[in-house]
């Protein structure tokens, strides 16, 4: 629903990426928890790194990676399973016996804005763990930071949308695209200065 499991499965699947029992280890526990999966996917590639400039750099690496994965991936995680097993309205407690308040709040608070954020963060992580696996050595020592900068540039960049943001931008192109086809079929119907009449 929320987008997650098609960038989880294309992280793990690259033509130089995990082993078959690998793969299997990944999805065993995502099956479980979808945040063990991406947790598995980020140890395994960790694993492969054999040259590091520093003794903290794998730890810092696997800290911001598990930061990402924490609120893009295990907080959205209880809302989509809601939404999932029908409660896109009203959320029920772990018992479905009661309201829980909360949850229903959240679920009412969520918006296309919200779920390009999160669509947003799956993709980051996702090119995260594709550098990682498919280059441990070379264009993950590279490319690591470069690909963790932009993720979080792009996800503080989205802290700022609203909704009513983007649909005033909608709008005004609507708008502009309304005058372009007005005067597009104008210039069509009358004859150019340049042909005869």
């Amino acid at each position: 629903m929320l987008g997650r499991r098609p960038i989880f499965r294309n992280s793990y699947t690259p033509p130089y990426g995990f082993e078959l029992d690998e793969i299997q280890q990944i999805k065993n526990l995502a099956k479980g928890n979808i945040v063990d999966g991406w947790l598995k996917c980020l140890e395994l590639g960790l694993h492969r790194v054999s040259k590091t400039p520093k003794s903290n750099y794998i730890p810092n690496i696997k800290q911001a990676v598990e930061r990402l994965i924490e609120e893009y991936v295990q907080e959205p995680r209880v809302l989509r399973n809601k939404i999932a097993h029908g409660q896109w309205r009203i959320a029920l407690n772990r018992d479905n016996d009661k309201t829980n308040n909360d949850l229903t709040n959240q679920i009412k608070n969520i918006d296309v804005v919200q779920l390009n954020i999160w669509k947003e963060a799956h993709q980051g992580l996702s090119n995260i763990i594709e550098v990682l696996i498919e280059s441990p050595d070379r264009a993950f020592h590279r490319d690591y930071w470069l690909e963790i900068v932009k993720v979080n540039e792009q996800l503080n960049k989205t802290k700022t949308w609203k909704l009513e943001d983007k649909m005033h931008l909608l709008k005004k192109k609507q708008s502009l695209h309304k005058t372009y086809n007005k005067a597009n079929s104008r210039a069509q119907r009358s004859p150019s200065r340049w042909e005869s009449p």
